[in-house]
């Protein structure tokens, strides 16, 4: 899909979890490139703004930092209202997450929170990268309920340390909409 149609079809906006890590950096870097709008929840946003300063700088775009604690049970319900302004069609989570039931649970309650506003867009998305293994199913029947309603979900399978975070981030992105599943191999 060429940017300006990805960015159509998921923008203006999108919510990047974890960005502390090289993959959520990279696909916040990515997608910033792409022309997205920024929403970035972190635990410690303070080390989130020089990534932040860049993209605003270099790509052109706004990033909405916001501090929670991301393993909160309702973290999800504390970030919705701070998101209210952002027109958000694409949701980017499990990325480097610890517990792998905690990404599981991090997706769903993203999901069952920010579903409403993506059912109202014609088209949104909802990429989860899973570096434990454990969301796959999760995200395999997100993408199987959701497909009918306009709503893409790609589940991106991928071990850390393995290839380089910008190279997974650019295979997440073109995989997007056409795949509903990819194991990400670098070689």
């Amino acid at each position: 899909m060429h940017p300006y149609e990805f960015l159509q079809r998921y923008g203006p906006a999108a919510l990047v979890m974890e960005v502390t890590g090289d993959i959520g950096a990279a696909l916040a870097a990515e997608l910033a490139k792409g022309g997205f709008d920024l929403v970035l929840p972190s635990h410690d946003p303070d080390a989130l703004e020089s990534l932040a300063a860049r993209l605003r700088d270099h790509e052109g775009v706004e990033v909405d930092l916001f501090s929670g604690d991301i393993d909160a049970p309702h973290f999800p319900e504390q970030l919705y209202p701070a998101c209210e302004h952002r027109d958000i069609g694409l949701l980017v989570c499990g990325i480097e997450a610890g517990h792998p039931r905690m990404a599981g649970s991090l997706l769903s309650s993203l999901t069952r929170v920010f579903m409403p506003r993506l059912r109202q867009r014609q088209h949104a998305g909802v990429i989860v990268v899973d570096m434990a293994g454990s969301t796959r199913r999760l995200g395999e029947t997100l993408a199987h309920e959701l497909k009918p309603e306009g709503i893409d979900v790609m589940t991106l399978q991928a071990e850390a340390g393995n290839g380089s975070a910008r190279a997974l981030a650019k295979v997440a992105l073109e995989h997007m909409g056409h795949d509903q599943y990819v194991a990400f191999d670098p070689a």
